[in-house]
């Protein structure tokens, strides 16, 4: 597995090529398909409000996420591409 850990409230996603998958490049935002390989830790937002790592995502879950045109989402570790999503940009999941 990844020696890599994402920070609070981002989480690290594998993109699975599905033709099926909702594409969507009109507004340069685009979501797309993938599978949850970590979760960063709870996230804290203002007062005692908090987003919770466990609610947005499980490892192994399939989701759909939203994706920024730039390229600035998305890194590659050992050669390899993978998303760090925030919380908030994940859309849906398939469980």
């Amino acid at each position: 597995m990844l020696n890599f850990t994402p920070a609070p409230g981002v989480v690290l996603i594998e993109e699975i090529k599905d033709d099926t998958g909702l594409k969507l490049d009109a507004t340069k935002n685009r979501i797309f398909k993938g599978k949850v390989l970590k979760v960063g830790t709870d996230f804290p937002l203002e007062g005692d409000t908090w987003l919770y790592g466990a609610f947005y995502a499980k490892e192994g879950d399939v989701c759909y996420f939203m994706s920024y045109e730039g390229n600035y989402d998305w890194t590659k570790i050992d050669g390899k591409k993978y998303f760090l999503v925030k919380f908030a940009d994940i859309r849906g999941w398939v469980r």
